[in-house]
């Protein structure tokens, strides 16, 4: 079963707030080492749609991860099938543990799309480690400054560490979201 249509989330109403960050070459800091776990990091090319929207709320349900979730087949595998996209999947024990999402489409810029980790390795050193992995595969081409967005929904260290990793603040809104319902995220995920 396909997709056909964009899902209007029909859950509360929130106010959020959004900033945008930017690092360049120059502010890149480095976050540390892998910390000795068993893991694997690797490239994700061309996923299955479904395998995409399992990490995506897998990874970023608690946080209201949305947006691409929200997304119809077609729209969805427009923005992430093709060489503009860098992804890659962190395993650990053999099982998905975290992801990142590049986005390559302007050369002088990368963004962040989504980053981050399963509920079930954190606080296991990964996050820091995972972060640095997307910055140097971000900067492995030859490209002025990553950008990225995090938001008041966010998990609540996540700005901290953005910006210990050299990122600042460049742009801050705020606006009216409506969350999806588990009904809905349901609905997208087991059809």
């Amino acid at each position: 079963m396909t997709l056909d249509a964009a899902i209007a989330p029909e859950g509360p109403e929130v106010q959020i707030s959004i900033k945008t960050l930017e690092l360049t070459r120059e502010n890149w800091g480095t976050l540390g080492q892998h910390n000795g776990d068993v893991g694997l990091l690797l490239p994700l090319r061309q996923p299955p749609l479904h395998f995409y929207r399992y990490l995506v709320d897998r990874i970023g349900r608690k946080w209201h991860w949305q947006d691409y979730l929200c997304l119809s087949d077609a729209d969805l595998a427009a923005r992430i099938h093709g060489p503009q996209r860098d992804m890659r999947v962190l395993l650990i024990e053999g099982a998905p543990a975290g992801f990142f999402d590049l986005d390559r489409r302007d050369k002088e810029t990368v963004e962040v799309v989504y980053f981050g980790l399963m509920g079930h390795v954190a606080g296991r050193g990964f996050g820091k480690w995972l972060l640095s992995e997307a910055m140097a595969a971000a900067f492995s081409a030859d490209v002025r400054r990553i950008v990225l967005k995090t938001c008041s929904l966010d998990h609540p260290a996540a700005l901290a560490i953005y910006q210990k990793a050299g990122f600042r603040v460049v742009a801050e809104v705020s606006i009216q979201m409506r969350l999806l319902t588990l009904e809905q995220r349901a609905a997208i995920l087991f059809r």
